[in-house]
Formats: C-alpha cells, structure tokens, sequence
C-alpha cells in the first residue's frame, strides 16, 4: 500500500477510519503519522497533527517513512494540481498516503487514479460514477449507493471490493 483514499459524507465514519490506521501503522511498522487536519483533532500520541499546509509540506519533503494523511480534501487539496506530486512522488520519501475527503470531485482525476486502495463509504450514484472511471481496476464499486452508516467497500487494485463495517470500537470512540 503507497496510497488510500477514503471518501464518503459527513459521519459515515471516514476520519474515524484513518485514526484506525494510523494506530495500526504505529502497532505494525513503528512508523508515526504526519496529519495535516484542518480540524485540529487529536489523532492519538503516534502522530504529529498541524493545521498549518506549509509546515506540513515541509514535513513531508524534509522526512522519510511516516504514514501520511490529509484531511478534507476540499480544503487541503482543492483539486490543486501543484498537489499532484503527493500522488506521485510521496512513495519516493518511503511515506504512506491517507487522504479523506467527501466527494471525489475534491481532487483532479489524475490525483485520483493514483490511490492503490480505496475506502469508499455511501455516495451518491453520480459520485459513485467518477470512482467506476477512475479506478476501474477496483471491481464492483457500484455497491456504493447502498450502504449504510459506517459500512464501507474495501478495494484494491484488481480485486473486487468487499464490504466492511468499521470497527466497533472505531464507532464508540467516535462519541
């Protein structure tokens, strides 16, 4: 995995998801976290959270082996192509990439058809439309539209999507 994009509406469980990971990541690898969250949440002691694009960036380019992961893709990227290297060239750090957004119309195809692992939570038919274009390697994305609060399909590149339900734990941390 070099790249995961997790997507879906308002309380579906998507930040929740990512905090999962960046536990795991630290459980497995001993590899901490650099989050760029435009909500200053807590995201645990495995990782160091900024507010601040800039700081963050430099982060990034400055440093080797860390998950990744960026909040609100409306807002951190904004289908910014000078973001595009993060897609591309963040692998060449030895990071791991996290981004969370809504709606992938939050970043430019380019940005994402990069992703090797997608968690997509309910979306919108049309929404779901732009994900069967841009990752069409990842079968049976068209489940999308009928999920259901914190059930999400899990897929990855040339195999079918399967459906998961976050953690409960995950669920309860959430308040």
């Amino acid at each position: 995995m070099d790249s995961i994009g997790i997507f879906g509406p308002k309380t579906c469980g998507k930040t929740n998801l990512a905090k999962y990971f960046s536990r795991q990541f630290w459980r497995w690898h001993e590899r901490a976290t650099l989050v760029l969250d435009p909500h200053r949440e807590s995201w645990g002691p495995q990782a160091l959270v900024t507010v601040d694009g800039e700081k963050f960036t430099e982060w990034i380019w400055n440093s080797r082996n860390y998950l990744v992961i960026m909040e609100e893709a409306a807002e951190t990227i904004a289908r910014d192509r000078d973001k595009t290297t993060l897609f591309t060239r963040l692998n060449h750090q030895g990071h791991k990439l996290i981004i969370i957004g809504h709606d992938g119309t939050d970043l430019l195809p380019v940005q994402r058809r990069q992703f090797d692992q997608l968690a997509l939570f309910v979306q919108p038919k049309k929404a779901t439309e732009i994900w069967l274009e841009d990752q069409p390697q990842i079968r049976g994305l068209e489940e999308a539209p009928n999920l259901k609060q914190y059930e999400f399909l899990w897929g990855q590149h040339w195999q079918t999507a399967q459906k998961r339900i976050l953690p409960l734990s995950e669920v309860r941390a959430r308040g």
